[in-house]
């Protein structure tokens, strides 16, 4: 049996114990007194007074969430995807109501339409406003429903519904 030591190799461990969409690994090297540099996918390239770190840090992050979360837009004319979202894990009335209540959340889609519907599962037949990508990065934020495979060859995206 083996296990990832979390002092030899911190980012495996830390990938293999939580579900993550992206990791940021970086080193924290002292150069001087009250002076910092910062290598990996943050970089600092010079160094840093003790005291700026922070504001560094929260600078930095907010760039990378920039750029992780952002949409292009579709250009003039282009309509957006159309794909099925498959909802699993369902239990109870409450959870198809919760459901609803999440992807009334999701700016991405347009519009949906009941496709499919069983006891622990419900399909929708969405159209929107952009890409199905956009919809997987806007589906990151979500605390309710996980993303499990995008199907390409028939256009559907199955999540599970996290109660």
């Amino acid at each position: 049996m083996q296990q990832t030591n979390i002092l030899f190799s911190p980012a495996e461990y830390i990938q293999e114990k939580f579900y993550n969409d992206e990791l940021l690994a970086f080193e924290i090297s002292r150069v001087g007194i009250n002076q910092w540099l910062i290598n990996g996918d943050l970089n600092s390239q010079l160094s840093i007074q003790e005291d700026m770190i922070l504001d560094f840090f929260s600078e930095q992050i907010h760039l990378f969430l920039d750029s992780f979360l952002s949409v292009e837009p579709l250009e003039q004319g282009v309509v957006g995807d159309r794909l099925i979202l498959s909802i699993a894990g369902l239990e109870s009335f409450e959870d198809v109501q919760a459901v609803e209540l999440e992807l009334d959340k999701i700016f991405a889609i347009k519009s949906r339409d009941f496709y499919f519907f069983d006891r622990a599962k419900i399909e929708y037949q969405t159209q929107l406003f952009q890409t199905t990508e956009s919809l997987l990065k806007e589906l990151r934020g979500s605390t309710k429903l996980y993303v499990k495979e995008l199907a390409q060859d028939s256009a559907t995206l199955y999540l599970e519904y996290l109660n």
